[in-house]
C-alpha cells in the first residue's frame, strides 16, 4: 500500500462535514456517546513515510469531547470524522478528495502514555474474609426469621393467616383433614357457583313462562264466565238463550282450555244459523259472530209449518205462518226437491212489494210456478228464467181493471184474463 501523502492538506480549503457523516448520538446530552456511521468502513491506514505535521499528529490521538455534536473541522481547519477503530473513537481528519481512515491502536506495550490510557483496569474485587467495610458490603446477610414460639411480637407477626384468595400456580398447597387442599375446594367451590348460575340462566325463564301456563291454563282465574260473552248476529229464530244454552258445558272452564272450533260446530248445528266463529276475549269472555238465515217461505207439515230460506234450508217449525210470509203448496221430500227450489227461486226473486202480497205459491214440476195475491188474481210464473221481466209485466197489468188471471210464462208476450 503506498504512504499518504500530508504536505498539501494545508493548501486545501476547509469543507464542511455532510449531515449524513455526522455521527449519531443519544438523546441530546453533552454525556451523549457518538455512534459510528453505519455507511462509512474502517480502512487500515499506513503510517506516512515523511514526517507527520504537528496538527494533524495532534488531532490523530486527540480524544473526542463527547459533545452531541462533533467538531466538523480539525485543528487544521479540515473535515474530520468519527474513527471506528474501537472504544477509543478518535476523531479522524479527511484528506481532500480522500476517504476515511482509520487511526491504529496503540499497543498497549508500547511504554508510552498514550499507549497506557487503552491499558484496561481490572478492579479487584474484595474478598468477603478481607474484614474490611468494603468487603464485609459483599457478604450476603441471611435474616433469621422469628420462631413462632418465640414469645416476642416479631415472632407473633410470622404467623401464617388464612387467605381467601386463590393460591398461585405452584405455591405450596394447604392440606385439610380430609386430605384435599383448600385450593381444590375453592376451585371446586368456583365450579359449582358458575355451573348453578348458567342452569339458572336457563331454567329460570322456563320455570317463569310454566307457572304462566299453569296459571292460565289450570287456575279458575281465567275462567270463562257467561256474563262477559258478546253475541252479534241474533235475529226473531236465533235467541241469546239459544245460544248460552250451547255454552253451558264451557261455562266455568279456563278460557285456555275452552276450545272455539267445537262451540263453532255445536252453534252452526242450530237450524237458525248458517255460520258461526267464535273468539276469545281475555280474560273471561269470548266473542261469537253468527250469519243467521231468514225464512223465505213456509211451508205446511202435520206438526205446523216449516220455515225455509231461500235455499230450502230449515229455519224453524212454527204452528202457524208468520204474518206476510207465503206458504208453499209443494209436498217436502227428496222427489221435490228441484220443485222447492224453484218455487223458493221465484218467491225471493219478487220485489218486497209484489212479496208481500202472495198468500200461497206452488208448482206441478219446476216449470210450472204459479201464485196468488192477497186480491185474488192469480199469476201463471212459469220457469225461473226472466224473472225481472215478468215481475215488471205483472206490476203493469195488475192495474188493469177487471184483471183475474195473468200470464207471463212467456215474457215478450203477457196475457191478461
Amino acid at each position: 500500500m503506498s504512504p499518504v501523502d500530508f504536505s498539501d492538506w494545508q493548501d486545501q480549503p476547509a469543507r464542511r462535514q455532510p449531515k449524513a457523516a455526522r455521527p449519531a448520538t443519544f438523546g441530546r446530552s453533552r454525556s451523549a456517546v457518538p455512534l459510528a456511521a453505519p455507511q462509512w468502513r474502517p480502512v487500515p491506514l499506513a503510517r506516512p513515510a515523511g514526517p507527520i505535521p504537528p496538527a494533524t499528529a495532534r488531532s490523530a490521538h486527540r480524544q473526542p469531547n463527547h459533545s452531541s455534536r462533533p467538531n466538523p473541522a480539525g485543528a487544521s481547519g479540515r473535515p474530520q470524522l468519527p474513527g471506528l477503530g474501537g472504544p477509543g473513537r478518535t476523531w479522524v481528519e479527511l484528506p481532500p478528495g480522500g476517504r476515511a481512515r482509520a487511526t491504529p491502536r496503540p499497543k498497549p506495550g508500547a511504554g508510552s502514555a498514550a499507549a497506557g490510557s487503552f491499558k484496561p483496569r481490572a478492579t479487584p474485587r474484595p474478598k468477603p474474609g478481607a474484614g474490611s467495610a468494603t468487603a464485609a458490603s459483599f457478604k450476603p446477610r441471611a435474616t433469621p426469621r422469628p420462631k413462632p414460639g418465640a414469645g416476642s411480637a416479631a415472632a407473633g407477626s410470622f404467623k401464617p393467616r388464612p387467605s381467601h384468595r386463590p393460591e398461585p400456580r405452584g405455591a405450596p398447597k394447604t392440606k385439610t383433614e380430609d386430605g384435599q387442599s383448600a385450593f381444590i375446594k375453592r376451585r371446586r367451590r368456583a365450579i359449582w357457583r358458575q355451573r348453578a348460575g348458567r342452569t339458572l340462566r336457563w331454567v329460570g325463564p322456563i320455570l317463569v313462562v310454566a307457572a304462566l301456563v299453569g296459571v292460565v291454563y289450570l287456575t279458575p282465574l281465567f275462567a270463562l264466565r257467561a256474563g262477559d260473552v258478546q253475541i252479534r248476529g241474533l235475529n226473531d229464530w236465533v235467541s241469546q238463550t239459544t245460544v248460552m244454552d250451547s255454552l253451558k258445558d264451557d261455562v266455568g272452564r279456563p278460557l285456555a282450555q275452552v276450545n272455539r272450533s267445537q262451540i263453532g260446530q255445536r252453534l252452526e248445528g242450530l237450524d237458525a244459523v248458517a255460520k258461526a266463529t267464535v273468539r276469545r276475549a281475555w280474560p273471561n269472555g269470548l266473542m261469537i259472530d253468527l250469519t243467521a238465515r231468514e225464512p223465505a217461505a213456509a211451508a205446511a207439515q202435520d206438526d205446523g209449518y216449516s220455515l225455509l230460506d231461500s235455499a230450502g234450508y230449515l229455519v224453524a217449525v212454527v204452528p202457524d205462518p208468520p204474518e206476510g210470509l207465503p206458504v208453499i203448496n209443494v209436498p217436502l221430500g227428496p222427489d221435490n226437491q228441484r220443485t222447492v227450489r224453484a218455487v223458493l227461486s221465484v218467491v225471493t226473486g219478487l220485489p218486497p212489494t209484489l212479496r208481500q202480497r202472495v198468500t200461497t205459491i206452488g208448482a206441478a214440476t219446476e216449470d210450472t210456478v204459479e201464485f196468488t195475491l192477497d186480491s185474488g188474481v192469480v199469476v201463471l210464473w212459469g220457469g225461473v228464467d226472466e224473472p225481472g221481466v215478468k215481475a215488471a209485466a205483472v206490476e203493469l197489468l195488475l192495474g188493469q181493471p177487471d184483471v183475474n188471471l195473468i200470464d207471463v210464462s212467456a215474457a215478450e208476450f203477457p196475457v191478461i184474463r
